[in-house]
């Protein structure tokens, strides 16, 4: 079964993720940068994609660049999509190499079906 790393603070999005993929693949949520950076480093192995959001603040500042950097400096090579409805520029420029379609995260669980073939 694919595995999917979800990172994520928005509980309605999260619940999206869940209706549309679950029994399709192996949801892994983080909503927290900890949460976030410890998933990824066991899970590394056998990720097939990574879906991750510009804000996991309240305040919906930009503060998961460093995961993008830390991810693509630990070798991953799979698909690294960015999901914020406001930093997808800034996540691409750091290492994301997909975005949600239209900016709008609701489009992102039907995007993977299609990306991970499910």
């Amino acid at each position: 079964m694919k595995k999917v790393l979800i990172i994520e603070d928005v509980i309605y999005v999260i619940s999206d993720y869940e209706e549309e993929l679950e029994g399709k693949c192996e949801l892994l949520f983080a909503r927290r940068k900890d949460d976030a950076l410890s998933l990824f480093d066991e899970n590394l192995d056998n990720l097939d994609a990574i879906v991750i959001d510009g804000s996991l603040s309240h305040g919906g500042n930009l503060d998961t660049l460093d995961i993008v950097e830390h991810i693509r400096k630990s070798g991953y090579t799979g698909d690294l999509i960015a999901n914020s409805s406001t930093y997808n520029d800034k996540l691409v420029e750091a290492g994301c190499n997909l975005r949600c379609m239209n900016d709008a995260k609701k489009f992102i669980p039907k995007q993977l079906i299609s990306l991970l073939g499910l």
